[in-house]
């Protein structure tokens, strides 16, 4: 009896020790899609609603268009440098308040470094378009843009620092977006107003549960690393020398309307682009990792900026 009951007790051991597991991999957020909804700014309303609430420009006498080949609707006014451009389907869309005060040798006050990331999540609470799970919203780049004055007509002058940018990107389940969307980018000007917004960000559809993606419905990591091979020997017919320095598997959102799992490949690349003298090149290949994918992944590489946004979170010990 002692023994049954010994054999009994290991079983039920390693029952558990195989859920566990079990349960433990199919956890792994990289090996899931998940489907995206509205985003939060469709509560601003329509183009015109939601330009007024944010443009400078209160008389709105420029012109909307909607764009039939991508559902958008754009302003612009005599001024280049004022921007509006909602789209009607999610309620994404980006704006930039006129910079005419910003030209020349214009020194604007800007907030340092360290103090714009709660001033940009200032205005996103503000505006009340703070995504709705705060927590998968991280800071990935806090930077600017500068510009120099011409001294007498062809002598460049100093760079001054016009405008502070925020940059922040979505991290699910511990594990970094990468693509164009889950973005929310902020400009801040002169003291601390703001200059711009780009709102890229659909939330979790909350009626549409993330889908386990099996091993056999997933491409291999080998098989990634070969396509990537193809891609830059397409992408430099051949003549490049390079370097795969780091891969990683972790989700991607095409500003669509999914984050699915993709192989992040980071490539140092030396070739001859039109000229004599060799280049370096830091790439950023994506490779659908979903064998049959609602939004295939058709980009071709990314330039070493977007590196960035990737290296700012570590990755989680589970990632394969």
């Amino acid at each position: 009896m002692k023994n049954i009951n010994k054999y009994g007790a290991l079983l039920i051991a390693i029952t558990v020790i195989l859920i566990s597991c079990k349960k433990e991999r199919h956890e792994n957020p990289v090996d899931y899609i998940y489907y995206l909804g509205k985003s939060s700014a469709t509560k601003l309303g329509d183009a015109k609603k939601a330009a007024s609430t944010f443009l400078k420009d209160s008389s709105l006498n420029g012109k909307f268009v909607v764009n039939d080949s991508d559902g958008n609707t754009y302003y612009e006014n005599n001024d280049p440098s004022v921007h509006f451009q909602q789209d009607a389907k999610t309620g994404n869309f980006s704006f930039s308040n006129s910079l005419k005060n910003y030209m020349g040798d214009a020194q604007p006050h800007l907030s340092s470094i360290s103090e714009a990331p709660a001033l940009a999540r200032g205005y996103l609470k503000k505006y009340d378009i703070m995504p709705s799970n705060g927590s998968q919203l991280m800071v990935m780049h806090t930077g600017g843009v500068k510009a120099a004055n011409v001294i007498n007509g062809n002598k460049r002058g100093e760079e001054i620092d016009k405008i502070r940018t925020v940059t922040f990107g979505r991290v699910l389940d511990s594990v970094p977006v990468v693509g164009a969307g889950s973005k929310i980018i902020v400009s801040l000007g002169n003291n601390n107003e703001l200059m711009g917004i780009t709102y890229r960000w659909r939330e979790l559809d909350p009626t549409h549960k993330k889908e386990y993606i099996a091993p056999e419905q997933q491409i291999s990591a080998d098989s990634a690393n070969a396509e990537v091979k193809k891609r830059i020997n397409q992408d430099f017919e051949g003549k490049a020398k390079y370097n795969i320095r780091n891969m990683r598997k972790m989700l991607y959102d095409g500003n669509g309307g999914v984050l699915q799992p993709a192989y992040v490949f980071e490539v140092d690349i030396t070739a001859n682009i039109g000229g004599e003298v060799e280049g370096k090149y830091s790439n950023l290949y994506i490779i659908q990792a979903m064998k049959n994918s609602p939004e295939p992944i058709t980009i071709g590489a990314l330039s070493s900026e977007a590196l960035r946004n990737i290296k700012t979170v570590p990755p989680p010990a589970n990632i394969r």
